[in-house]
């Protein structure tokens, strides 16, 4: 089977460096699109790190601008960021699709998938009232945030 041209690594990275959507669209107008150097201009962005992944593999990763303004220190692939809040709609994404795979249940008591270590019993009183239950979910958790 063929893969469709639109997901060849090629035409990705095309669409992350030149394809990038404004916060905002207006109806019946055609969409309006910006390259990386744009966005990063307009928003005061010194420098990026951008990887496309496919199938879990890294297929591409770039760097642009610099690694800190008022430098000439460029941002390279192995330029390392601090991530801060990226990692909470990374996360809930991958737990999402464990769930479509009905890998993960959104109703079950967190504690049932940690190993490790475990949410301490009433650190979230506020949500087992909301939520009528004696043990924390996920889904009082997205409710929650």
């Amino acid at each position: 089977m063929q893969k469709n041209p639109l997901y060849s690594v090629d035409a990705r990275i095309d669409r992350v460096l030149n394809g990038l959507r404004p916060p905002i669209a207006l109806k019946g107008r055609p969409p309006v699109r910006g390259n990386i150097t744009e966005r990063m201009e307009a928003l005061h962005v010194p420098g990026a790190s951008i990887a496309i992944i496919d199938d879990g593999q890294v297929v591409w990763t770039g760097g642009f601008g610099l690694k800190e303004a008022g430098t000439t220190d460029p941002v390279t692939t192995s330029t390392l960021f601090q991530v801060a809040s990226i990692s909470k709609p990374v996360a809930a994404s991958a737990a999402l699709r464990l769930v479509e795979a009905e890998k993960l249940s959104l109703d079950e008591d967190v504690n049932s998938y940690l190993k490790s270590w475990k949410v301490p019993e009433n650190s979230f009183p506020h949500l087992n009232r909301r939520f009528n239950s004696t043990h924390l979910t996920l889904q009082s958790l997205k409710a929650a945030s």
